[in-house]
């Protein structure tokens, strides 16, 4: 429901309690995590993929069955059905943006705090990284969603490897299941979807896309998840590169800008109606170790003094194939 009577004493009260919830680490996961075990096989919540793609989740994660239920038919449907042999039952009629009553978020308007690195504090949602072909978008994803935490989940979509699907059915199943495992996952990557549906706008995202992606925000959000997506233009003109970034801000939790060199800007939000908040970060790597620096006020330069190391948790083998896909990389964006 996103039905609330809200009064002005209430939005008072509101604000503080969005503000606290952006700083609550792992709060909303773990009410999450309580509320699938003990949902089990019953439907949880819908997923959406591509133009027309819809799971249906049960709290384990696996495709919930929807039942066949009995249904009154007018007398022409009766004759309809009996001259075609066909049973007087439909599927479970649920909701596409349907949660489980176990799932529906406590407060409203909230972007829950997922972890801390360093002193960034990471939104649940989407995190959309935009940047042009070669600067490091998805090893970057990785070291993102690996941080602080024992293992993450990985979606794979779209891409001419081994190991990648190209149904949109399936990515959706395997998003639902990736959601209902883990606080962290990478979506890599949705490239097809950009351009689906029609409407594409100069920035090559079309309007069906920014609707799912809004949609996986606010799903990912209500779950206490964060989906590291890494985002290509359909071209590298510098003006929509800016409007792709301006767009990605508008449909996501968090956007990693790559603003040249090793050096991106960030744009994170924290609730309904509060300030984003913004700031550069800078990204460096060796031997699939990630080496982050951030600063608030975009006006510095950021560097490596101060910065915070951790760990990618991608494979050496995967590090590899990902640097070798971006062997078309200009020396100014050159991932080491």
């Amino acid at each position: 429901m996103s039905y609330e009577k809200l009064s002005t004493k209430d939005r008072i009260a509101a604000v503080k309690r969005l503000e606290a919830a952006s700083k609550r680490i792992g709060a909303r996961r773990s009410v999450v995590t309580a509320a699938l075990a003990s949902i089990l096989g019953e439907f949880a919540f819908t997923v959406p993929f591509g133009d027309d793609a819809h799971a249906y989740v049960n709290g384990l994660g696996g495709e919930y069955e929807r039942k066949r239920e009995a249904v009154m038919l007018t007398e022409d449907e009766v004759s309809d059905a009996d001259a075609k042999s066909e049973p007087k039952t439909r599927l479970e009629r649920i909701p596409r943006d349907a949660r489980h009553p176990k799932l529906e978020p406590e407060l409203y308007g909230a972007a829950w705090a997922n972890k801390k690195i360093g002193s960034l504090i990471i939104p649940c949602g989407v995190c959309l990284i935009v940047g042009p072909g070669g600067v490091g978008k998805t090893p970057i994803a990785h070291a993102l969603a690996g941080a602080n935490v024992d293992e993450y989940g990985i979606v794979r979509v779209g891409e001419p490897l081994s190991g990648y699907t190209s149904s949109d059915m399936t990515a959706a199943r395997s998003l639902g299941q990736a959601l209902a495992a883990h606080s962290d996952v990478v979506l890599d990557s949705i490239k097809d979807l950009l351009s689906s549906g029609g409407s594409a706008m100069k920035s090559g995202l079309s309007r069906n896309a920014l609707r799912i992606i809004s949609q996986w925000s606010t799903l990912a959000c209500d779950l206490g998840t964060t989906l590291y997506i890494p985002v290509n233009p359909s071209t590298r003109d510098d003006e929509v590169q800016k409007m792709l970034a301006e767009i990605a801000r508008s449909n996501a939790t968090m956007t990693l800008d790559h603003k040249g060199g090793d050096t991106w800007g960030y744009s994170i939000r924290r609730g309904e109606g509060l300030k984003r908040e913004e700031g550069q970060m800078c990204v460096t790597w060796k031997d699939g170790e990630a080496r982050l620096s951030t600063r608030a006020d975009q006006s510095s330069t950021p560097g490596e003094d101060g910065g915070i190391s951790f760990s990618s948790d991608v494979k050496a083998s995967v590090m590899a194939r990902t640097i070798k896909r971006m062997a078309h990389t200009d020396d100014e964006t050159q991932v080491n």
